[in-house]
């Protein structure tokens, strides 16, 4: 089997790695010989798969993508899409039985530079990883909006201009934070001022997909916390992700509970998940 994946300034690129004999046939678990399958655009990932972490990832098959376009496969009831540049790293976000997630992983073609990490719930990368196939690399977070969001909250959109003081912020308040200005999924920053202007506390809109908005990048000044700014922010920014989107996700450190409580009182569920290199693909970690 051939498969084509886009790139954004070239025609598409022919990789051959799944030619060799009955790669791309698989017995699945009915017993029936499944065919891999490449799926073209986010609309093919959202009709095999209501995962929201591969609705997001999906968006690297949108014309829009800011990065080297993705690609994204179909084998029985597993889905992988490879997303390169997707929050920092080049994302391989899976979901399905671990036996056809293993057998699909070890046949998807994918470049072999930059830092490539695969991403599924804890409980599926464990089992797939048991395979053989990944290895874990680290656990955290990840939190969806189930229902409608909490509303009412006070905020607003930060221009451009103002921009400086978001990266000021964040280099102060949260230095390692994964979606600093500049970076190109950052489309827009949402803050909350005192009386006299001075910004307090920032949270991003970023890396969103047509069908989910995510956010990112939150802080809140040292000497302001525990007022409330962060979730005052966060509540204002999830209600307009939420009427754009009509679903809101984000990331969070697993070992950051006032974080995740703070999300679980604006209407989100956590759940833990994976990330681990993958053992076809020999990167530096």
């Amino acid at each position: 089997m051939t498969v084509l994946y886009r790139h954004k300034a070239s025609s598409p690129v022919r990789s051959d790695r799944c030619t060799r004999s009955g790669a791309d046939r698989w017995a699945g678990r009915s017993g029936r010989i499944e065919s891999m399958e490449q799926l073209e655009t986010a609309h093919d990932v959202a009709a095999a798969t209501s995962e929201p972490m591969l609705i997001w990832a999906a968006q690297a098959l949108e014309d829009d993508y800011p990065h080297e376009a993705g690609s994204a496969w179909r084998l029985d009831d597993a889905v992988v899409v490879y997303a390169p540049g997707l929050n920092r790293n080049d994302r391989l976000v899976f979901t399905g039985g671990p036996e056809a997630v293993a057998a699909l992983l070890g046949r998807v073609p994918l470049p072999r530079e930059g830092k490539l990490r695969a991403l599924g719930t804890t409980e599926s990368a464990r089992e797939v990883a048991a395979r053989g196939v990944t290895r874990e690399v680290g656990t955290f977070g990840w939190m969806d909006l189930v229902g409608e969001p909490v509303r009412g909250w006070s905020a607003e959109w930060l221009p451009k201009p103002e921009i400086d003081e978001v990266a000021a912020l964040l280099a102060s308040a949260n230095p390692s934070a994964y979606v600093v200005p500049g970076d190109p999924g950052a489309r827009r920053w949402a803050g909350v001022r005192d009386a006299s202007g001075a910004l307090l506390s920032v949270a991003a809109d970023c890396w969103p997909a047509r069908e989910l908005g995510f956010i990112g990048g939150v802080a809140t000044h040292r000497r302001h916390r525990g007022r409330g700014l962060s979730r005052q922010v966060c509540g204002w920014l999830t209600e307009r992700l939420y009427d754009e989107h009509g679903a809101v996700s984000l990331m969070v450190d697993r070992d950051n509970p006032a974080a995740i409580a703070l999300y679980t009182r604006l209407g989100f569920t956590y759940r833990s998940v994976t990330a681990a290199t993958v053992a076809a693909v020999e990167r530096p970690a």
